[in-house]
């Protein structure tokens, strides 16, 4: 089965490696035009390889999310792939452990919602 996503914008988070990544690369033989935007500046070469754009930035960051996506016109396809991992022992109470789990919210709740 193919699909066609010719003429479609995609956005897509989290897009420099693992599924977002492999995401992207799915839609790019799909046809769409892309947007990628990840924290890493790994994006860039991503988004080139795919002959889509990149932009590098905290999606946590409410000022970041607005400029990466201010260049967009439209969005057909929001993949908000983006997410953050960080094992943590529950029983640590750590001042480490707490910026950890707040920095999780940031990235899988806020984050996704700014976007």
């Amino acid at each position: 089965m193919s699909l066609s996503f010719s003429g479609k914008k995609v956005v897509i988070t989290g897009a420099s490696r693992g599924i977002g990544l492999g995401i992207a690369k799915g839609f790019a033989q799909a046809g769409a035009s892309l947007h990628l935007i990840a924290n890493d500046a790994a994006v860039h070469e991503r988004a080139h390889d795919l002959g889509a754009t990149g932009t590098e930035a905290d999606i946590a960051d409410r000022e970041a999310v607005g400029a990466a996506l201010e260049p967009i016109s439209r969005i057909d396809v929001l993949i908000n792939n983006a997410g953050l991992e960080l094992m943590t022992p529950i029983t640590d109470s750590s001042d480490e452990a707490e910026a950890a789990f707040r920095r999780i919210i940031e990235i899988n709740v806020i984050g996704t919602a700014l976007v």
